[in-house]
């Protein structure tokens, strides 16, 4: 498979034209639509469905859109490194980040190398661990700021000093607002609305699920979430009440109030990495300034 025809492939998907794809790679429609053809003819797939104005994907098609988008970024991603100077240390650290109010001491430490190597540029991608696992298997990331057990065959990683407290997002109608703390019994029978990998199978939240003492299937989920603030949005609309980090949300601009658990439960982040990843520099860099940091225990919490 050629890089030269995945950006063809890619410009036609984008543009949903042949006629606009070729105007913007510069070359002639024929020669094009010969390319593409070959590709469809070389795998034994139609990727495309011609219209007389318009293409659409098939689902071949939307596959390898989903595929090459990975391949493309990455092959950008290495060419830039290989076009460097060798002593010049620039470039992405790439980081996969679950919510977490603690994710700022990481960032200090790219704020700090920045001082010495101004030409390394943060990229924080904020999802859950299911898609920060993805996206690290596909060399999309070079790190994961995760909770929960890994495979130790497959990844390597380096636990964080500081733990995020569980708490529960309400309304300041809500009766449970009298108390100062909350409990099981507290929140038994009420609509949840909680993580999505708290309700999957992750081992995120698995402390969570041991503190509601019932399996998912026993509880009232109402609605889940990817992002806190959303979750929170839910909260304002009656939806439920919301189990989640303290400190993700400013609550009261949203007219919530937070109560923390009782007894309190914490979760522990990571910095995670691929076993025998190969890192650039400049994250290569990055890995020896956190564990220099974490030695010297310079976190401020």
């Amino acid at each position: 498979m050629e890089i030269r025809v995945l950006k063809y492939f890619m410009a036609v998907a984008n543009e949903g034209s042949f006629t606009r794809a070729a105007e913007r790679l510069h070359i002639s429609q024929p020669t094009l639509s010969r390319q593409l053809h070959d590709m469809e003819e070389m795998y034994g797939a139609q990727l495309f469905i011609r219209e007389p104005r318009h293409v659409r994907l098939t689902e071949e098609g939307l596959l390898l859109k989903r595929r090459a988008e990975e391949i493309l970024a990455l092959v950008d991603t290495t060419e830039q490194e290989l076009f460097r100077r060798n002593d010049d240390v620039s470039g992405d650290i790439a980081i996969g980040a679950g919510e977490s109010i603690y994710f700022k001491n990481v960032l200090a430490i790219i704020s700090d190398m920045r001082r010495s190597h101004p030409g390394i540029h943060a990229k924080v991608i904020t999802a859950d661990a299911e898609m920060n696992l993805y996206l690290l298997e596909r060399g999309l990331i070079d790190f994961a700021f995760a909770y929960g057990d890994l495979d130790p065959a497959r990844y390597e990683a380096l636990p964080l000093p500081y733990r995020d407290q569980w708490g529960v997002f309400l309304r300041n109608d809500d009766p449970l607002t009298v108390k100062s703390e909350l409990c099981p019994d507290d929140i038994a029978g009420r609509d949840l609305v909680l993580s999505r990998q708290v309700v999957s199978d992750s081992t995120h939240g698995d402390d969570m699920k041991r503190w509601l003492g019932k399996s998912m299937g026993n509880l009232n989920i109402s609605g889940t979430y990817t992002m806190a603030y959303n979750g929170a949005l839910m909260v304002t609309q009656g939806i439920g009440i919301m189990l989640t980090f303290l400190h993700l949300v400013d609550a009261a601009s949203l007219g919530l109030a937070v109560r923390p658990l009782s007894p309190a439960i914490y979760a522990q982040p990571r910095i995670v990495w691929k076993r025998h990843q190969t890192f650039s520099k400049a994250s290569q860099l990055f890995l020896e300034k956190l564990q220099e940091n974490l030695a010297l225990n310079q976190y401020n919490q």
